[in-house]
């Protein structure tokens, strides 16, 4: 997980690395997410998420560009 506060002129290339890694998740079985923050324009929060554990630190390992963070798992609450 990741949080970025961009200027303007930085959107497009942000919008580029952010196709590319949703690309890059998706092949490697995971899913990528990119939010912006509604009151703050230009602010982001991206993550990834795997099947389980394993693939997703294996899919962030191999990606150069993939963001550095720590990894979540689910927590059962029944």
């Amino acid at each position: 997980m990741a949080q970025h506060t961009l200027a303007a002129n930085e959107l497009a290339d942000f919008y580029d690395i952010a196709r590319r890694r949703r690309a890059y998740f998706e092949a490697a079985g995971c899913r990528y997410w990119v939010f912006e923050q509604r009151t703050a324009p230009g602010t982001f929060v991206e993550f990834a998420e795997g099947p389980d554990v394993d693939t997703l630190a294996a899919a962030l390992r191999a990606h150069s560009d993939a963001f550095d963070g720590p990894i979540f798992s689910e927590v059962e609450t029944r």
